[in-house]
């Protein structure tokens, strides 16, 4: 159901939470963390949305998905190319090069 939802929002790239692995931590920011990672053989970061508490929840649902629009639809050789998006548990995890 809240895959479905997301897709209407423009989620449109799912990766499963366990095809990747996340090595290190190199980042913090308002909404989350940034971490050092390895999917497919490559090299990613990921940005983990932090779900604080219930309250909070849609907002930084929302966040996500803004983030999500704007970084998947940008295609410049000084940004970083959006690759997906994975779910696990409460927090969300957005995947780029």
């Amino acid at each position: 159901m809240m895959l479905h939802s997301l897709n209407l929002s423009g989620f449109n790239f799912y990766i499963k939470f366990e095809e990747f692995k996340i090595i290190n931590k190199v980042g913090e920011g308002g909404f989350g963390e940034v971490f050092y990672g390895v999917w497919n053989g490559k090299n990613i970061a990921v940005k983990k949305f932090n779900v604080k508490d219930k309250v909070n929840f849609k907002h930084t649902l929302n966040k996500f998905i803004k983030e999500i629009n704007i970084i998947s639809n940008l295609r410049h050789p000084n940004v970083v190319l959006y690759m997906g998006s994975s779910l696990y548990k409460t927090n969300y995890y957005m995947i780029s090069e």
